[in-house]
């Protein structure tokens, strides 16, 4: 039992498919009571919650804690018995703002509504669904009055525009296998002799709850053949524009300069040297990886998304104007 020390609220409309609980509190000593094992935060499992359903639990924050089910009445209804048997107590208005943010906001619910509905980004629904309760401490009930934070704002729109992600290097350092490596599946032809990538090839996938383009580009080689220069051209003003440059090398031969690769000097990057179950880099890598045996790969996918998304960035309590993206 948790006693007093956790609440429940609704975040979701009736008549949806799904029904979201949020839980804001001690929420491992919650998710025990529950009869569920704990979630790390950052983290979105799916749970059995016995007697009720299977549910995916999101953990933005250590005091907060997202139970999604589906919406039909028995469900709901058997929710509702479980958070009771674990005493976890449906939250009353705190501040007196609101009884019900959804429907006292109608402008910034409609808002809402369209962006889960087209959110690309696991961490993205976690975020959204935790507005309503950010709106109601802030007493906000129009779009007008949350307040702008620019670099707050820039970096969570890539939860709802997928960033756009450029890998970069020579040639047969292992670009190709990397990106197949994260997609789990064959995206880019691998070969073992240089210029086998003649144009960038993409792909969408979901590094650490971000959904991101990422971009295979032509490996950079000092006698290209005509083919492969064109190829570079064109990938060129691609790079230029990613929000992200990821460098790849072997761990024996740093990368080039990044302007020998098309890279702005002001550009975000992360230097990661491959083939890590060989030997380790001698330049200074931000991450050593085997796209081979999985060596890494969870840690790049976390650092990318870091980059792009800061954790604090998703911690900050404060309302987020995401129809500003």
């Amino acid at each position: 039992m948790t006693g007093a020390r956790t609440t429940w609220t609704l975040a979701t409309a009736p008549g949806g498919a799904l029904a979201a609980f949020v839980l804001t509190g001690e929420i491992d000593a919650a998710l025990h009571a529950l009869g569920v094992g704990p979630v790390p935060i950052g983290a979105c499992p799916v749970r059995t919650i016995p007697g009720v359903d299977d549910a995916v639990i999101s953990r933005p924050s250590p005091a907060l804690a997202i139970v999604t089910v589906h919406a039909g009445r028995a469900v709901a209804d058997a929710m509702e018995r479980a958070l009771d048997r674990a005493g976890i107590t449906e939250a009353q208005s705190a501040l007196g703002v609101w009884d019900s943010p959804l429907d006292e906001a109608p402008e910034l619910s409609e808002l809402l509504w369209r962006a889960l509905s087209a959110a690309p980004s696991p961490r993205a629904v976690d975020l959204l669904l935790d507005q309503p309760r950010r709106w109601a401490f802030a007493g906000a009930r129009t779009p007008a009055d949350v307040g702008p934070d620019p670099e707050r704002e820039r970096a969570l729109a890539h939860l709802l525009r997928p960033p756009v992600i450029a890998a970069v290097g020579r040639s047969n350092v292992g670009k190709s296998t990397l990106l197949n490596a994260l997609a789990d599946q064959d995206v880019a032809l691998v070969a073992p002799e240089p210029g086998t990538t003649r144009d960038h090839v993409g792909a969408a996938l979901m590094l650490d709850g971000l959904t991101v383009r990422w971009l295979d580009t032509p490996g950079l080689r000092d006698d290209p053949a005509r083919a492969e220069r064109d190829a570079m051209a064109i990938a060129a003003s691609e790079v230029a524009a990613a929000d992200l440059v990821v460098l790849v090398s072997k761990p024996d031969r740093a990368p080039p300069a990044p302007e020998h690769l098309g890279v702005a000097p002001d550009a975000r990057m992360v230097f990661v040297a491959t083939h890590a179950d060989e030997r380790q880099p001698v330049w200074p890598a931000d991450l050593a990886i085997c796209a081979i045996t999985g060596q890494g790969l969870d840690e790049l996918a976390r650092l990318v998304r870091t980059q792009l998304v800061p954790e604090r960035m998703l911690t900050d309590d404060r309302p987020w104007r995401f129809w500003m993206t």
